[in-house]
């Protein structure tokens, strides 16, 4: 759960960047930001830990189910963005 909050940290700096410094904020729809690395990077081993917790007893399922929500969504973040991109434009 620290690395999907640090990953989600990532994505909310990156949004309040957009807001109050566009100048400095990187581009959310390109794909290949910065932004999207880190969060990767932070999301990846998170989502491989809650899963190993997962595996090692089924009754955690419930306490990882989180973990394994917020690891997943920073995942899928970049292409939801794309997709609010083309409603928008």
């Amino acid at each position: 759960m620290t690395l999907a909050a640090l990953g989600w940290g990532v994505w909310w700096a990156g949004l309040v960047l957009a807001r109050f410094a566009p100048g400095i904020a990187p581009d959310f729809l390109s794909g290949r930001t910065l932004i999207t690395a880190l969060s990767f990077a932070c999301a990846i081993p998170g989502l491989v830990l809650a899963l190993g917790t997962v595996r090692a007893k089924r009754s955690w399922l419930p306490f990882a189910a989180l973990a394994i929500f917020a690891n997943a969504s920073l995942l899928v973040m970049p292409w939801l963005l794309e997709g609010l991109g083309r409603v928008r434009g």
